[in-house]
């Protein structure tokens, strides 16, 4: 699962200590799976407080892959654990599940409650895909760093499918930055999909659209995107596109990063009918989603220093009071 580093303009925990979270969390993540997987195997569920001390360095750890994403409307675990809470206590009525948070704390204790109430509910393929919905959640609240539960804001971002497709889909060894805000000069500039793996960095432009969209670039600020019958309007994604990239291309040089930046324009339900396309653009569809996503997944490459110094560099600039002109003399594109 990728670790969400930055979501938004909201403070991550990242930001606190980069060079530390990474690890702990790939650590929490590799640990409590590791327990529920054997408790369910064993249904056995008497956990140890006792958490395992580790010394393990960034470059020691491989990436971990439960599953490929599942995606639901609402979390499978809320609604078990008021199923549970309702036999036990008649009490509570009929409350909406979603106002049945769940109070987990940073070490992820509480998930393995939850899995104790619920594994008479699924088999060990759902076991895996359950707990990527419940590490969605737990990362949600690290990249925010404070209680949104009841924002409104908040709440969009737990259903924001294109968010959970980003964290769930791809290994622990990439680092997610998800529309950061960063300060350029005198002005915010919301980026869109920041991804940066060990020894190269994504920037993703995501073409939303119905299943089997086409979309087809024109020239000026709107393309055209048709479904059957009927056909609208969307912004031209590759504006934002190449801002991004030359945007963290100009953040490397400066603090002389070493991470090749790939510019990708990506629909992973439709096609992109782009004819004669940049040459330093990358366009992966539904004819060659496959492939690409295979080639990310198997590089296997563990968290590197280099990388977490480039997710430094980008983050440091998501600092309202780090308002710097990269280059002086070049501005960047609107």
């Amino acid at each position: 699962m990728a670790q969400l580093i930055k979501l938004l303009d909201y403070p991550s925990r990242y930001e606190a200590d980069l060079f530390h979270y990474p690890s702990q969390f790939v650590l929490l993540k590799r640990d409590k799976w590791e327990k529920i997987s054997k408790a369910w195997k064993t249904n056995n569920w008497d956990f140890s407080e006792a958490e395992n001390e580790s010394s393990i360095q960034v470059e020691e750890i491989e990436p971990v892959q439960l599953s490929d994403v599942i995606n639901e409307e609402t979390s499978f675990f809320s609604k078990v654990l008021n199923k549970f809470k309702k036999r036990n206590n008649p009490e509570l009525g009929n409350h909406d599940d979603e106002n049945d948070t769940l109070d987990q704390s940073d070490e992820l204790s509480s998930i393995l409650e939850i899995f104790k109430v619920a594994n008479e509910y699924f088999s060990e393929e759902e076991l895996k895909h359950k707990y990527l919905d419940e590490l969605f959640e737990f990362q949600l609240r690290w990249a925010t760093s404070t209680d949104l539960a009841q924002n409104e804001t908040y709440r969009k971002i737990r259903y924001d499918e294109t968010l959970k497709y980003f964290l769930q889909s791809f290994p622990d060894n990439l680092l997610v930055l998800y529309r950061p805000v960063l300060y350029i000069g005198k002005a915010p500039v919301e980026l869109e999909i920041v991804i940066i793996g060990p020894v190269e960095t994504y920037c993703i432009s995501f073409v939303n659209g119905d299943e089997n969209h086409v979309t087809i670039p024109e020239k000026g600020n709107f393309w055209l995107q048709k479904i059957v019958n009927r056909e609208k309007k969307i912004l031209n994604p590759m504006f934002g596109l190449n801002r991004m990239g030359k945007l963290i291309n100009q953040i490397y040089k400066k603090n002389e990063i070493e991470s090749k930046v790939h510019k990708i324009l990506l629909s992973t339900n439709g096609f992109i009918d782009y004819q004669q396309p940049p040459r330093d653009v990358q366009i992966i569809d539904k004819r060659n989603y496959r492939q690409w996503y295979e080639g990310i997944v198997k590089k296997s490459s563990p968290i590197k220093l280099r990388q977490l110094k480039a997710a430094q560099s980008i983050l440091a600039l998501c600092e309202y009071t780090n308002h710097i002109d990269l280059i002086s003399e070049e501005k960047i594109d609107a």
